[in-house]
Formats: C-alpha cells, sequence, structure tokens
C-alpha cells in the first residue's frame, strides 16, 4: 500500500461548515445569511434526524463536499451505497489519492480489514470488546450473556497470539471457527497466551464442557460466523491476514475512506457488522494518537442505527478530546435505544431535525426550544430547525434552509474507485489463495 506524505501545514482544528441559510428579519425587509457550524461546534457532534425525503443525505453530502474541498479526513459508512456513489462523484482531482473506497461487493481487488493484527498489548482487552459488541448487535436475534463470554475470549486469544507471534501471516476472524471445534489447533495458539484469565477459560471451563454443552453453547456463534465467512465476498474483506488499509495512517493523513456497505448486496446482518467494526476501528486509532498527533477526522455515518453499538456513547461523550468529530443521520427516535438517545440529546452539540413524526416531535421540540412540536411535523423538504452549540451554550432555535445538491460526475466516481483499488485492494485472486492455504494448512 502506498499513500501520499503526511502534511504538515494543516491547523489542528476542523474547518467551518455551512449548513445552508437562514432568514433573518430587519426593520424594512427580510435577508437570507449563511448558518456556520464552526470547529468548536463540530468538536461536540452533529445529530440530523428526519424522514425519508426530508433532506438529511443532501445535508450530509454538501458538508463532506466542504470537507474535500477544506483538504480534510474524513470517514462515511453507508449502508446503501446512493450517497457513498454521491460523494465519489465530487472529489477533487487533488484529492484523488487520498481516497480509499471500501466496497466488498463483487470487488476486483478487495480491501482487507483485520481487526485482530497490529493491537498494541495493553489495548487487547478492549478490542476482543469491541468486536464483541459489534457482533452483538449484528446478530442480536441470537445472543446472550454466555456466548458474549466466549466470544470476547476467543477474541482476546487470537488478538494476543498476534501480538507474540511474528514471521508468519497474523490470524484473521476465519480462524475463530477452527479456534472453537479444532482441539490441536487451539492448543497451538494457548502455547504463545499468557493472559491467565485467557487460559483459565480454555483450560479450566471450555475443556472441561461436556460434548453437549459445548455443542449448545457454540452452535448460535458457529452459524453466525460460518454464514459471515461462507459470503464470498466478506470472506476477503475479513479474512485476509494482512490489512491493506491502515486506519490510523488514514486519519494522520487526512485521507478519506468511503465504505459502501450496501445491505441489499451484503446482507443485513453482514452490513451492520461491517459497519459496526468500521466504526469501531476509527474510535480506537483515534483514541490511540498522541495529542500532538490529533488532526482533525470527521465519522459520517448514514442511517447510523444499523451501527448503533454502545461505542458510540463512548465517541459522544468523549471524542472531543481525540478530535473526532460525529456526524449521524438516521429517521426515527424509535430505531435506537433509549440509553443511545439520551446520549445523543445530552452530548450532541448540533441537532438538525427536518421533518419528523409526531411522537419524535413531542421529544426532540424541547431540546430544540420550539414551543409546539407541530413546528417539526409541518416542515417542508430542504427545511429543517436546528440548535447549534453557541460558545459553550444552545443557541435559540434557526430554520434552516438547506442548499441544493451539489452535482458531480459519475464517471469520476469511477475513475477514483478504480485508482483506490489499485493502491488499497489486492487481486482477487491472490487474497483467494492465501485464505484457502489457511484452510489447507490447518
Amino acid at each position: 500500500m502506498t499513500s501520499p506524505a503526511v502534511t504538515t501545514c494543516a491547523p489542528l482544528r476542523h474547518p467551518d461548515l455551512r449548513l445552508g441559510s437562514v432568514e433573518r428579519y430587519g426593520d424594512i425587509d427580510v435577508t437570507t445569511a449563511p448558518l456556520v457550524l464552526d470547529a468548536e461546534a463540530r468538536a461536540r457532534h452533529l445529530y440530523a434526524i428526519g424522514a425519508t425525503g426530508s433532506g438529511k443525505s443532501t445535508l450530509l453530502l454538501s458538508l463532506m463536499a466542504q470537507d474535500l474541498a477544506a483538504g480534510a479526513g474524513f470517514c462515511l459508512i453507508d449502508p446503501h451505497g446512493d450517497l457513498a456513489a454521491d460523494v465519489l462523484a465530487l472529489i477533487p482531482r487533488r484529492r484523488t489519492h487520498d481516497v480509499c473506497v471500501i466496497q466488498p461487493a463483487g470487488a476486483a481487488r478487495p480491501v482487507g480489514l483485520n481487526p485482530l493484527a497490529g493491537v498494541p498489548p495493553g489495548s487487547i482487552a478492549l478490542q476482543a470488546a469491541n468486536i464483541t459488541a459489534a457482533c452483538r448487535h449484528a446478530w442480536a436475534d441470537s445472543w446472550g450473556p454466555r456466548l458474549d463470554y466466549i466470544l470476547s475470549r476467543g477474541l482476546q486469544t487470537l488478538i494476543e497470539v498476534n501480538t507474540v507471534v511474528r514471521g508468519r501471516p497474523a490470524l484473521s476472524l476465519i480462524a475463530l471457527g477452527r479456534l472453537f471445534a479444532d482441539t490441536t489447533f487451539r492448543a497451538s495458539l494457548l502455547h504463545h497466551v499468557e493472559d491467565p484469565t485467557v487460559i483459565a477459560f480454555w483450560r479450566d471451563e471450555f475443556d472441561r464442557w461436556p460434548a453437549s454443552k459445548r455443542e449448545e453453547a457454540l452452535m448460535p456463534l458457529q452459524n453466525k460466523i460460518g454464514a459471515l465467512l461462507s459470503h464470498p465476498d466478506l470472506r476477503l474483506l475479513w479474512g485476509q491476514s494482512h490489512a491493506t488499509v491502515d486506519i490510523a495512517e488514514c486519519l494522520a493523513r487526512r485521507q478519506i475512506i468511503i465504505a459502501d456497505f450496501s445491505k441489499a448486496r451484503l446482507g443485513e446482518e453482514n452490513a451492520r457488522l461491517a459497519g459496526a467494526l468500521l466504526v469501531s476501528a476509527v474510535t480506537q486509532a483515534a483514541m490511540e494518537r498522541t495529542r500532538e498527533t490529533r488532526v482533525p477526522f470527521s465519522l459520517y455515518v448514514d442511517e447510523f442505527q444499523n451501527f448503533a453499538t454502545t461505542t458510540f456513547e463512548v465517541i459522544l461523550s468523549e471524542a472531543r478530546k481525540w478530535n473526532l468529530s460525529l456526524n449521524l443521520v438516521h429517521q426515527a427516535l424509535s430505531q435506537i435505544p433509549e440509553r443511545l438517545q439520551g446520549a445523543i440529546l445530552a452530548n450532541a452539540g448540533s441537532i438538525v431535525a427536518f421533518r419528523t413524526s409526531f411522537e419524535d416531535a413531542k421529544v426532540l421540540a424541547p431540546r430544540l426550544q420550539l414551543g409546539n412540536p407541530d413546528q417539526l411535523v409541518e416542515l417542508a423538504n430542504w427545511t429543517a430547525h436546528v440548535s447549534l452549540l453557541q460558545r459553550g451554550v444552545p443557541s435559540e432555535p434557526y430554520h434552516l434552509s438547506t442548499d441544493p445538491p451539489s452535482s458531480g460526475h459519475r464517471a469520476r466516481a469511477a475513475k477514483v474507485s478504480q485508482e483506490s483499488a489499485a493502491r488499497f485492494g489486492r487481486p482477487r485472486l491472490d487474497a483467494e489463495a492465501a485464505i484457502k492455504r489457511f484452510f489447507c494448512a490447518h
């Protein structure tokens, strides 16, 4: 993987962004003025909510276009693919080499991500917990405390082996099934594990379970792992031992990650897991930076309820000090747990409410200092009520008109995707052969 040199002259602040325009009433006439989201407000995150077609995606596209023009770095996670395509069509030529496209479906040169490799020794348990949280969210229909416990111990095992053992391909998520099913393979890995709690789990608990209990405990997990890795595109995304994209480097170089995790092409569970794992990877990379290297980076998540793990609660409360700006968009409060609703309304500095249901309007109106919930229910498309954090205090509501959608060129999107694949992808046949070698060797 080759990357451009780090630009050291960019300021350590988020660029100001124009949200749209607001009306100002004078003694004689009415004028319009831009409504700007400044660096301080961006650091406290943005939350946008509204019905389908009300203008949310148009707003996100406008914000990302401005970040592109300003040379800022960001990651977009899109569960449909349309917004990702629109952003790619807007990439300036001077930023072509900054773009990493992660589009697993049918990729001729698939990107590889390995969340089990490159983990600092002090972060092994945290990384295992983050991956477990992503799986818990994606596989909620078959989850329970025991499965949570088993998976986290398995992940800790694989991550620690990758940390200790050098000179051979790193283990990836495709090793999970073999770890649980193959006693010989498991013993060969435990030889390298030093964490006493992990060793005790395998030797004092797992190995002593009757076969019937082990089968009962593992069946849901093995079914989910099997379904995930039987999908050829996802096997190539998560099964490569060497990650072809360094997320931490993307943050440091203010690069652009465009993740098209289309539910229609990957399946709903698989798309949810992919997005949740990428959110975790970006968050972990941001947390591990030293104060001097915390260049601004933004995370844009469309229809974020698909990826709404507990990681978002951590970002909302703590990410300001990491210089990671969160931009969350979805349709209705009922799509997310009440605890996360509370975290958003308490910690998001900027709230943009497009047309909503009356139930949501009753919750949002007090936060936006609106006297009547109908003010949200009756909004026209591409208009919103906005509360910004100004000088540390929530502003009075603004009535926003978003800017017209930016127009790009589809041919440009195709060109950017091709160049990204050449830089960050790996020939499909090579990646498939490496995965096949793992299964044959074990």
